[in-house]
């Protein structure tokens, strides 16, 4: 769903969001009085909590893996460079004065892109996965963090709401009988 506005013949601004399927058109106060009644009932609810949490930092684990394996791809890289620059390095000292001294500088200089390519792609993987492990989250820091969410809502203007709505919902499905929300489950 989308966002929306419109106004009045009076002027008034109204928002609503849209189906991107169906072209069905709900007030946006319904859908976020939704997403905020339930963001208070994952406060009170202990077990719903402690599954949120759970669930987050098992998404956070699960990025690893893929993160640790790029960087072994990259050190492989790394390491077979090094060993292309080790090998011409060795072949310089015979061909100076000779033609084929400047293609192989040429070589030389295209392998120290790549090496300073491969360091810094180490770098940020490394950056990376240290930002993954600290985030997994605990049952109190998201306790806190909710608990606050009504009270910063109520103080935000009408298009900052639909905003926060936006960052916290991810999809919203409306059937003649029901409206099912699907809320991001990762932490930002």
């Amino acid at each position: 769903m989308d966002c929306k506005s419109g106004t009045s013949a009076k002027g008034k601004t109204y928002f609503y969001y849209r189906c991107r399927e169906c072209a069905l058109n709900v007030p946006a106060a319904e859908i976020e009085k939704v997403v905020v009644q339930r963001i208070r009932e994952i406060v009170r609810d202990k077990k719903i909590l402690s599954k949120l949490v759970d669930e987050t930092n098992l998404q956070l684990q699960e990025e690893l893996p893929q993160l640790q394996e790029r960087r072994t791809s990259l050190e492989r890289d790394l390491t077979e460079v090094k060993r292309q620059v080790g090998s011409l390095l060795s072949k310089l000292v015979d061909l100076e004065g000779s033609e084929a001294l400047e293609p192989v500088k040429e070589k030389l200089e295209d392998l120290t892109r790549q090496r300073t390519g491969f360091e810094s792609g180490l770098e940020e993987l490394d950056s990376t996965i240290a930002s993954v492990k600290g985030k997994a989250i605990n049952q109190e820091a998201v306790l806190a963090a909710l608990r606050r969410f009504k009270e910063i809502y109520a103080k935000l203007p009408p298009y900052q709401r639909r905003e926060l709505i936006g960052l916290v919902l991810l999809k919203a499905e409306v059937t003649e009988n029901q409206l099912r929300l699907s809320f991001h489950g990762r932490p930002a």
